[in-house]
């Protein structure tokens, strides 16, 4: 695997628990104050991290020669199986003090609208960027490179501007045109920097630092306008965050080295299960169960070391249960 490959997946799956840990703040918090200001900072700083995944599947899948039954039972199966049973323990979880609720028809509606956890959003996406992995790899194989560079910004650039105006004005763009290829646009993208040599690398890491600076003001402005949380800048078809993902993508790129930390490697390594139980802390360290039986919680801490805490905590116990389930044969697919 390519060093800087498995710092950038390291990093993101950080970056998602770190996001999640911080968003109670910035939905609940008054906006403006500090620990709002703490959360935005740190949630606006972090978007970068689904992005990375997305450009790290098209950097190492898009070259790849597979045949069609290959993409179906190694990629998609892979990531369906997972959803489906990781979908049915969320809707179980959210009802654990309230079982008699809990429902087979209500399980299967919360996996058919995504409606079972937050962040398996992602696995409905992946399973749909998988599907169209031969089209994806037809295209890059015929395209010239200013093609694919054309077909990225044209794509990111509808995507924001659809973004915005629905977030900002409530007003929707044509069904079928407002995304054009959504988060495909990053599966090229990933791509285009891993395999071409990319000028102007210092003017791009400029404009990924503001990008994110724009992100962190720019919810601040708008949510302040609207007196109401406004993520619009949050969105990872913003026109903040693709900025922001490219430039640290390139610049891992660039400053490539042939040290990665034990640490690195295990996060990388079990990035995916991480990913997929790292709400089951969360929720644990902020509940009432946990201050009930140790009279502790991280609610009573401050927002800052809140937030890391958490980060910590949800990052540790998630790496030991998904190492755990990869020992288990019969659970390992699930992590």
């Amino acid at each position: 695997m390519i060093n800087y490959v498995v710092k950038l997946r390291a990093y993101a799956i950080l970056a998602v628990v770190l996001i999640h840990s911080t968003m109670t703040f910035v939905i609940n918090e008054e906006i403006g104050s500090l620990g709002w200001w703490t959360g935005n900072f740190i949630d606006g700083s972090a978007r970068w991290c689904v992005p990375i995944f997305f450009m790290i599947s098209g950097m190492l899948l898009l070259d790849r020669e597979e045949p069609v039954k290959t993409v179906l039972n190694k990629r998609v199966v892979k990531l369906l199986i997972p959803l489906v049973i990781w979908s049915f323990f969320y809707s179980f979880w959210d009802l654990r003090f309230g079982f008699n609720d809990f429902s087979f028809k209500e399980g299967l509606i919360d996996l058919y609208s995504n409606d079972a956890k937050y962040h398996l959003w992602y696995l409905y996406a992946a399973i749909g960027l998988y599907l169209a992995l031969p089209l994806f790899r037809v295209f890059v194989r015929h395209a010239k490179r200013q093609e694919i560079l054309y077909v990225i910004l044209v794509s990111f650039g509808i995507s924001a501007v659809a973004t915005t105006v629905d977030k900002i004005y409530g007003i929707k763009a044509p069904v079928g045109f407002e995304y054009f290829l959504g988060y495909g646009s990053f599966l090229l993208l990933g791509y285009y920097m891993a395999k071409f040599e990319i000028k102007y690398s210092r003017l791009i890491y400029l404009m990924g630092a503001l990008a994110i600076f724009v992100t962190i003001i720019g919810t601040w402005y708008v949510s302040s306008l609207q007196n109401d949380l406004n993520q619009v800048f949050y969105e990872y078809l913003s026109f903040t965050t693709p900025i922001a993902a490219g430039a640290l993508f390139l610049y891992m790129k660039n400053h490539d080295s042939n040290k990665v930390s034990n640490v690195i490697a295990k996060l990388s390594k079990y990035s995916f299960g991480i990913y997929l139980i790292h709400p089951i802390f969360i929720d644990l360290l902020r509940s009432e169960e946990l201050e009930s039986l140790f009279n502790f919680s991280v609610n009573q801490l401050p927002t800052l070391l809140n937030i890391l805490l958490t980060l910590v905590l949800a990052t540790i116990f998630s790496i030991l249960i998904a190492k755990l389930l990869s020992r288990i044969p019969v659970l390992k697919k699930l992590v």
